[in-house]
C-alpha cells in the first residue's frame, strides 16, 4: 500500500465455529463466504487465539480471537474494520476499539430454552453472555423467525438492532444420477444432526425397531452421535439397518441427501434449520417435530410436521408408513419444482449480509 493510501476496508470473520470439520456453522460460513466473494467483497478470517486453556472458556474466544488480531494487523494499522462473529456470542465482551463495528449471527437461543442439555459450565457462560453481545453488537443477525421470537421476548431492547437474514437452499451443489446408487428393496430414512439430547437420538432407534427390515436408516452426525449409536444400536449396525457417517465431505453429503426417501428431524427445538433447507435442496420429503423453526422452511405440501409433544414413537410410526413412496410421487414432485423455482439461494444471503455491512462502514466494497 502506497504512503498515505487509505486502508480498504475489511469486514474479519471471527474463527469460532468456522474452522471445526463438518459443523453447520462452517458449511454456513463457507457458503456464505462464496456468495460475497462474487459480490467482490473482502472478508478474511481472523486470527485464532492459540493459548489452549484460554479455548476451553466461550465467552472469552470472542475477545482472546479480536486481540490477536489486532496484533497481527499490527499497531500503525488505526482503520475501522467490521468484526463478525458467526456463533451467537464470539464477540470480544470487554473491550475493542471504537472505530470497528460488531456484528454476531445468532442461530438459537436453546442453551437458555433447555439448560439441561448442555453443560453447567456453558449454560452459565451464554447467560451470562448473551445480553451482552446483545449490546455490544450494532447488527444481529438471525437466522430464522423462531429464533427471533425467542431473542425478542428475552431481550426486547434488543429488537431494533435484530435482522432476519435465513440461509440459502443451494449449498451442496449438484449431484448426477449416475453418481447415486440407490436402495431399491428398502425405503432409505435420513437424519442429519450433531448429538444432544434434545435431538432425541434415541427416538431414531426405537423408530427403526418399530418399523422392522423394510426400512434403512442413515445417520450423518458427529463423533458423539456415533459413540452413541455403537452403543445403544450396535446390533441396528451389525444387521445393516443403520448406517452412520462422521466427518463426510460435502459432495458425500449431497450423495447421501439424493438416496433418502424421508428426512427425519425429531429435535425438540431447531433454530439454524440447514438440514432441512438440505434436504428439500436435494428434493427429500420432510418428517419433523412441530414448533421449531423447522416449520417456516417447509411448506405443509413437502413435509408433515408432528404435533403431540411427547416421546411416544406412535405418531412417527404412522407418518414413515403414511409417507413411503411419497418422493416419487407426481404431486409431491410438481409442488418441489414450485418451491424450488422460487428458492433463496447463498448468494440472496450474501447480498442480504453485505447490506447489513454497509450499513455500518458505508465504504465497506
Amino acid at each position: 500500500m502506497k504512503a498515505g493510501q487509505a486502508e480498504p476496508l475489511i469486514c474479519y470473520w471471527d474463527p469460532c465455529g468456522i474452522s471445526v470439520s463438518g459443523s453447520g456453522i462452517a458449511h454456513y460460513g463457507a457458503c456464505l463466504r462464496q456468495g460475497l466473494d462474487k459480490l467482490g467483497s473482502t472478508v478474511l478470517l481472523g486470527s485464532r487465539d492459540q493459548n489452549i486453556f484460554y479455548s476451553r472458556i466461550k465467552v472469552l474466544q470472542g475477545q482472546r480471537n479480536y486481540l490477536s488480531l489486532l496484533r497481527a494487523r499490527g499497531a500503525r494499522s488505526t482503520a475501522p474494520f467490521i468484526y463478525h462473529g458467526l456463533a451467537n456470542i464470539n464477540l470480544p465482551l470487554w473491550q475493542h476499539r471504537r472505530q470497528d463495528k460488531m456484528v454476531v449471527t445468532i442461530h438459537d437461543i436453546i442453551p437458555l430454552l433447555e439448560p439441561s442439555a448442555v453443560s453447567r459450565s456453558y449454560f452459565e457462560q451464554f447467560r451470562w453472555a448473551l445480553p451482552r453481545v446483545l449490546k455490544i453488537a450494532e447488527q444481529v443477525i438471525v437466522i430464522s423467525r423462531w429464533s427471533r421470537e425467542q431473542v425478542r421476548e428475552r431481550y426486547p431492547w434488543s429488537a431494533e438492532k435484530l435482522r432476519l437474514i435465513p440461509h440459502g437452499l443451494d449449498g451442496l451443489g449438484k449431484v448426477s444420477q449416475q453418481e447415486v446408487s440407490r436402495d431399491s428393496k428398502r425405503t432409505v430414512l435420513l437424519a442429519v444432526s450433531r448429538f444432544e439430547h434434545y435431538k432425541r437420538f434415541p427416538l431414531l432407534i426405537e423408530l427403526l425397531r418399530a418399523l422392522g427390515r423394510d426400512y434403512l436408516l442413515q445417520v450423518v452426525c458427529d463423533a458423539r452421535g456415533l459413540r452413541f449409536l455403537h452403543r445403544e444400536a450396535g446390533d441396528l449396525l451389525g444387521e445393516g439397518r443403520l448406517e452412520v457417517f462422521c466427518q463426510i465431505s460435502q459432495l458425500a453429503l449431497a450423495q447421501i441427501y439424493q438416496k433418502a426417501d424421508l428426512l427425519l428431524l425429531p429435535s425438540w427445538y431447531e433454530g439454524f434449520c440447514l438440514p432441512a433447507a438440505e434436504g428439500l435442496a436435494a428434493g427429500v420429503p420432510l418428517l419433523y417435530q412441530r414448533g421449531t423453526a423447522v416449520e417456516e422452511f417447509v411448506p405443509a405440501s413437502l413435509g408433515v410436521g408432528i404435533g403431540e409433544r411427547s416421546d411416544s414413537i406412535e405418531p412417527w410410526v404412522a407418518a414413515v408408513r403414511k409417507l413411503r413412496g411419497f418422493k416419487r410421487q407426481e404431486d409431491f414432485q410438481k409442488q418441489l419444482g414450485i418451491y424450488l423455482a422460487g428458492r433463496r439461494s447463498w448468494d440472496d444471503v450474501a447480498r442480504e449480509t453485505r447490506e447489513v455491512y454497509c450499513s455500518l462502514v458505508p465504504d465497506f466494497l
